[in-house]
C-alpha cells in the first residue's frame, strides 16, 4: 500500500513543470486565502450550511492537491463529502482533521522553501 504523504514534492513539481519558483508562488497564493477559507468552512459548520462547506472544501481540495498536499487533499475531500451529504454528526471532526493536515502541510512546505 502506498503511503500518503503530507507533502509530495515530486508530484507538486511535476504539476508545475519542475518550476520551483512557480510552486512557491502558488503556495503563497494558496496561503493568502487559507485561513479565511478555513474560517468560512467553520462558519458553514456552525450554521449548518452544506453548500458553503462543500464548495469551500472543494476549492481548497483542488488547490492543496495541486501543491502536493496529499493528506490535506484527502482530508478536504472528507469535508467536501460531509458537506454534500449533510452529515452534521461528523462536520466538526472532519474539519478538525483537515485543519490539522493543512497545518502539517504548511510546515512541510516551509521546510522545502528553506531548501530552495
Amino acid at each position: 500500500m502506498t503511503e500518503v504523504r503530507v507533502f509530495d514534492l515530486e508530484d507538486a513539481l511535476e504539476r508545475v513543470g519542475d518550476d520551483a519558483e512557480l510552486l512557491v508562488e502558488l503556495f503563497d497564493m494558496f496561503m493568502e486565502d487559507c485561513d479565511s477559507n478555513l474560517a468560512l468552512i467553520r462558519q458553514g459548520v456552525a450554521s449548518k450550511d452544506q453548500e458553503i462547506i462543500e464548495r469551500t472544501a472543494h476549492s481548497m481540495k483542488s488547490a492543496v492537491g495541486n501543491l502536493g498536499g496529499m493528506k490535506a487533499h484527502a482530508a478536504a475531500y472528507a469535508v467536501e463529502c460531509a458537506g454534500r451529504e449533510g452529515n452534521e454528526e461528523v462536520y466538526q471532526s472532519v474539519v478538525d482533521v483537515f485543519d490539522s493536515e493543512i497545518q502539517a502541510f504548511k510546515q512541510a512546505f516551509e521546510q522545502y522553501r528553506k531548501s530552495v
